[in-house]
């Protein structure tokens, strides 16, 4: 995070950050630079607890840009359950176990999205 990103307080909008990015993405395409830090011989990939040094290699890997977006509701990858433990062939998960922590957490995440669309879905938009 840099100095100017704000904090939500409780006051704001539950969907304050999805509010940000749209009124980001009216001023232009939004792009997000893809910047890795490489292990050393010193890093322990297993342990996300401990920062690696700024001194580690950098490779900067491209970058994302987004020119358009769809409310979360009404988007493509609504269904979709992000799992970071699938991977393409040739990579394997490291051993740091909060991998295994957010598999599980963001499979609950989706779950209870699924119920929601699922709710409104039966009730017509009536909250429960």
């Amino acid at each position: 995070l840099t100095d100017d990103v704000g904090q939500i307080t409780d006051a704001e909008a539950t969907d304050a950050l999805q509010q940000e990015f749209f009124s980001r993405l009216q001023q232009g395409p939004v792009r997000f630079a893809l910047e890795f830090t490489l292990a050393t011989a010193n890093d322990n990939p297993a342990d996300a607890t401990i920062p690696w040094p700024e001194t580690n290699p950098q490779l900067s890997a491209g970058t994302i840009v987004i020119e358009q977006a769809s409310l979360q509701d009404a988007g493509a990858c609504n269904a979709i359950n992000f799992d970071p433990l699938v991977l393409p062939a040739g990579f394997a998960p490291s051993e740091d176990p909060i991998l295994r922590a957010r598999a599980a957490a963001y499979a609950e995440s989706h779950r209870r999205r699924a119920r929601e669309v699922l709710m409104q879905q039966v009730t017509g938009g009536a909250n429960e």
